[in-house]
């Protein structure tokens, strides 16, 4: 029987008491099992996150607690923390779905690549929609981002091939990190299952045109045509105005 690789599970948070870090807590240590540890990197809350901690801190792997220099600080700090083969980022407000961790668990077993990606339901003003990756990521990633971020697991040897998230970027450090470690040639693979539930208003939804100008300068630093990268963005952020999202189930269904 092959032996199941460790995940390490990260959540990084700032004073997220009232935006639901509880349950993505709750939803970690529930599944959570020998093949999973689970490291919670705190930016030094000021609310009541802390309560939450001693609470839940025996659950924990590895926690920590103290101002950082932004989410690709954290993030970085979670990966060098982790001891997993994979690194799995469920963040303050996000929360795992059903048997997600056993799902993945399965599939790495007998799928090698460096990342593996899944759908996601995205929950907006009470409506639950299904968000679909499309397989064929190869065609897009150049531009914009194929993947979820809460449904991405990635192989720790990324980081030490490409290297860490970059600490220059507030909103693209994700998107960034899998745009390199695909031109280092590093495959991916997608797990047809709904790995976890995105709740809206995190940083990356906040201001959306932000987030994408950043995608578009990631796009071209990495050898993106400029003016493709431009009208990626353009694209990309109409759909979204008109709730198509750039991808389309209803719960509602949409293919990405």
């Amino acid at each position: 029987m092959l032996q199941k690789p460790k995940i390490s599970i990260i959540t990084i948070s700032f004073n997220a008491y009232s935006e639901g870090l509880e349950n993505t807590i709750k939803s970690v240590i529930a599944q959570k099992n020998t093949h999973v540890e689970y490291l919670v990197i705190d930016g030094g809350s000021t609310d009541l996150s802390h309560d939450l901690y001693k609470q839940y801190r025996h659950h924990f792997d590895y926690f920590i607690s103290e101002k950082d220099a932004g989410i690709s600080d954290a993030f970085n700090k979670g990966v060098k923390a982790a001891s997993g083969d994979y690194i799995w980022f469920i963040n303050a407000g996000d929360y795992l779905n059903g048997d997600a961790i056993n799902q993945v668990l399965e599939f790495i077993k007998t799928n090698k690549e460096s990342i593996i990606y899944g759908d996601m339901f995205w929950l907006e003003q009470g409506r639950e929609t299904l968000l679909i990756p499309a397989s064929n990521y190869e065609r897009k990633i150049k531009y914009v981002m194929p993947f979820l971020h809460p449904s991405t697991i990635v192989s720790k040897k990324i980081f030490f091939d490409v290297g860490y998230f970059d600490l220059n970027l507030k909103r693209a450090m994700d998107y960034d990190l899998l745009l390199r470690s695909y031109l280092a040639s590093h495959k991916a693979r997608k797990i047809d299952y709904p790995l976890a539930y995105m709740v809206a208003g995190g940083v990356h939804d906040s201001d959306y045109l932000k987030t994408l100008k950043e995608v578009r300068c990631v796009s071209v630093k990495n050898g993106g045509n400029y003016l493709m990268a431009y009208l990626a963005l353009v694209y990309t952020y109409l759909n979204k105005k008109s709730r198509l999202f750039c991808f389309i189930k209803e719960k509602v269904k949409v293919v990405l």
